[in-house]
């Protein structure tokens, strides 16, 4: 219940490259150390990667639409660099967005789950 101002700030910020930890620590009036604790025992990871998470998850969904570019997809999930967005979408995933993007549509056309 402590975090759950802090869950909320996320949710509605996560998407933008200036993403403030500082303020999201401020919603539940806690230290950021004993934030981060607390943080980490409720969601399993820190703020940091729970970000980088959730922007990833938004990119996955994006990206299978085909409507947008790397490059688009990278700005609207918070990321200055496509570069680097590649880089951490390689991290999550395993596989560059091209490649996530051709799996996908061979195992969609081949009737597979996808994850």
């Amino acid at each position: 219940r402590r975090l759950m101002p802090a869950n909320e700030y996320m949710a509605a910020h996560f998407c933008e490259s200036d993403f403030d930890y500082q303020a999201m620590c401020a919603t539940t009036g806690l230290s950021y150390n004993h934030f981060k604790n607390l943080f980490i025992k409720q969601f399993g990871q820190s703020p940091v990667r729970r970000l980088t998470s959730l922007r990833m998850e938004r990119a996955r969904e994006m990206l299978i639409t085909g409507q947008y570019s790397v490059t688009g997809i990278a700005a609207a999930c918070g990321f200055d660099n496509v570069y680097y967005f590649s880089d951490s979408f390689k991290q999550q995933t395993g596989m560059s967005p091209s490649e996530y993007l051709k799996q996908y549509i061979t195992d969609k056309n081949n009737n597979k789950t996808f994850i």
